[in-house]
């Protein structure tokens, strides 16, 4: 794990310091959702009525079986310490943690999780459920596409089976597949590992929810850039976790390692050689849940980035109605929790 680095976005060296926490590695409860939600309730009042992050540390005893074996990577592959701390970048507003897991460490976890239980999180979960979400979520990326799809060969960077593509194959597209995993659906062809073996261009490459998972999302997306072709189009899908701190952080820092916003996402974009031409937000489903994400269709070009730390801030001290429409949804199991 690394303890001293620059900003992946902006390469800025300056952080501000947001929340500290304490992963327990022994004196843990598996699997007690009672006790799981009891555990949490000083944080969801602290979110709902004070609106700004912790100021003391924080730490979890009573966890899920998926959080127990995330630990476990953490502690056995990482070699990661009992505390750490949520950071943010003050010129562009990216939020990550530190110390930081390097590439080779986040590759090895994720093989690691996959052979532990691929159904626990989608996307191989086989329900119907998740099935019709999927469904729904391929023909929604579709449609953000379409409109500006130049060419009929897409690339799906990171898509586990390349579920994804479901929408796109149905319209007659080329489906490719870049990702560790071979269980990809028929019609799908993997054409690649990771951005080390890929070769050739496309006309249209999806990154839905892998930005959040990479040690260096910008040499990806700059990466990517040279496999596009002259009026190719990025589509990249972010979850948004902050709120009045960052509330994944307080069960595990696996797997994700990076906390986007608007104003990060498109300023990552424009300094890898993308334009923005168009910016989505709202709720997603994710496998079986359901998640508020930034979603933004760029193509190759210049822009001058942009930076809004404001963004950033406005999550970390959010407006009261934005938490209650938040904490409203997932409390009625419309969306995925904290």
């Amino acid at each position: 794990m690394k303890y001293s680095f620059i900003c992946p976005v902006c390469s800025n060296e300056k952080w501000q310091k947001l929340e500290q926490y304490k992963i327990l590695k022994n004196n843990v409860t598996v699997d007690r959702k009672w006790q799981q939600r009891m555990e949490f309730l000083p944080s969801f009042i602290r979110i709902l009525l004070l609106a700004r992050p912790a100021r003391r540390p924080i730490f979890k005893r009573h966890i899920s079986n998926n959080q127990y074996r995330r630990r476990r990577a953490y502690f056995d592959i990482w070699q990661g310490p009992e505390a750490f701390e949520s950071i943010r970048c003050n010129r562009c507003g990216f939020v990550c943690y530190t110390p930081r897991p390097s590439a080779d460490e986040l590759e090895a976890t994720y093989m690691y999780l996959e052979k532990q239980d691929p159904f626990n999180d989608g996307p191989y979960n086989p329900s119907p459920k998740t099935t019709q979400m999927d469904r729904q979520r391929s023909e929604r990326v579709y449609k953000a596409i379409e409109p500006y799809l130049a060419g009929n060969a897409v690339l799906d960077f990171g898509g586990a089976n390349g579920v994804i593509l479901t929408a796109f194959k149905k319209k007659g597209l080329q489906c490719h597949l870049a990702d560790y995993s071979d269980r990809q659906l028929p019609g799908i062809n993997k054409v690649a590992n990771s951005l080390d073996d890929l070769q050739g261009n496309y006309d249209c490459i999806l990154l839905n929810h892998v930005l959040e998972h990479v040690a260096e999302p910008g040499e990806l997306l700059s990466g990517l850039n040279n496999h596009l072709n002259e009026k190719g189009l990025l589509y990249v899908e972010v979850p948004v976790e902050i709120l009045a701190g960052v509330p994944r952080l307080e069960k595990d820092p696996v797997p994700h390692v990076n906390f986007f916003t608007e104003g990060s996402l498109k300023t990552i974009l424009r300094i890898n050689g993308y334009k923005i031409l168009r910016v989505f937000r709202g709720w997603s489903s994710y496998g079986r849940t359901m998640a508020y994400t930034t979603s933004v269709v760029a193509m190759k070009g210049y822009e001058q980035p942009t930076f809004e730390p404001h963004i950033t801030d406005a999550l970390l001290y959010p407006k009261r109605i934005h938490v209650i429409d938040k904490l409203w949804k997932i409390a009625t199991k419309r969306a995925s929790g904290l």
